[in-house]
């Protein structure tokens, strides 16, 4: 009966630390998209600005 609990126990730390890794996985990712998203309107923004200088 304790070997069962103690297996039961190891499966969810494991679930647990497999969702806790993919949503830490997501939210790199979203981070990585956003901080793109942000440097490609810095980079058109700027490059809008030069073509209106030019």
């Amino acid at each position: 009966m304790n070997g069962l609990i103690g297996l039961l126990g190891l499966v969810g730390l494991i679930g647990l630390l497999g969702l806790m890794g993919l949503m830490g996985l997501m939210g790199l990712m979203g981070l990585m998209s956003l901080m793109g998203l942000m440097g490609l309107m810095l980079v058109g923004r700027v490059s809008y600005n030069t073509a209106c200088y030019v």
